[in-house]
């Protein structure tokens, strides 16, 4: 973990998928939620993982990143 721009924390993980494809992901999160990381980081190898042997969903991109922050505005997606 290290401290990027915007004062964000970060966990980093990789998931091989079924085709032997590396994706490499980041969750990122204000400090004080550092101890919720872990447990996405195993949701999310965990619905990688499913979606990869039970529905033939292949994970496409090398790189994924999730955020997560407390304030946020909808409109800006």
């Amino acid at each position: 973990m290290t401290m990027p721009r915007g004062g964000l924390e970060w966990l980093e993980g990789t998931f091989v998928t079924s085709g032997h494809r590396s994706v490499s992901f980041r969750i990122y999160a204000d400090a004080k939620e550092l101890d919720k990381l872990k447990l996405a980081m195993v949701s999310l190898k965990k619905s990688m993982k499913g979606a990869d042997e039970d529905y033939g969903r292949e994970h496409d991109l090398d790189l994924f990143h999730i955020s997560e922050v407390d304030d946020f505005n909808m409109d800006a997606m």
